[in-house]
């Protein structure tokens, strides 16, 4: 796909995004006239589904992260030092450094919210089991 040149308001729309990603109030930058927060939410969902719009706001991406110099990498390591700092006998601060225990283990997607149902057959026949077994049967 070609690009496609962009109108001074999704230019607009594109650079307010890249400011924190909230694309409603990037909207609403753009576009004054829209007042409504769900209005301005909808219509930012509708343009970052555009490719040509998404092409610019992950070349943004790219130009931010050279700019400052911050990625992945600068911010686990940052993580760890303070973790490193935090267990220290001198400065020891539980809670803090859990803290950054968490934030490694969710970048590691190591939790998660979402529960996995399926289950292996010697899984589901335990289950089976226990459920005879509780309602009367041998």
């Amino acid at each position: 796909m070609e690009d496609k040149p962009l109108t001074h308001n999704q230019q607009r729309f594109v650079d307010e995004y890249l400011v924190d990603r909230n694309g409603a109030r990037a909207y609403k930058a753009a576009y004054p006239n829209v007042k409504k927060y769900m209005a301005a939410s909808n219509c930012a969902s509708k343009l970052l589904k555009k490719t040509y719009i998404q092409k610019k706001v992950d070349e943004g991406l790219v130009e931010q992260q050279k700019r400052t110099q911050i990625d992945q990498d600068f911010v686990l390591n940052g993580i760890v030092k303070n973790i490193k700092w935090c267990e220290d006998p001198e400065n020891y601060q539980s809670k803090s450094a859990l803290k950054g225990y968490e934030l490694i283990g969710r970048h590691l997607k190591m939790f998660t919210d979402k529960m996995d149902h399926g289950m292996s057959g010697d899984t589901a026949a335990a289950i089976k089991d226990i459920i005879g077994k509780a309602q009367g049967g041998e």
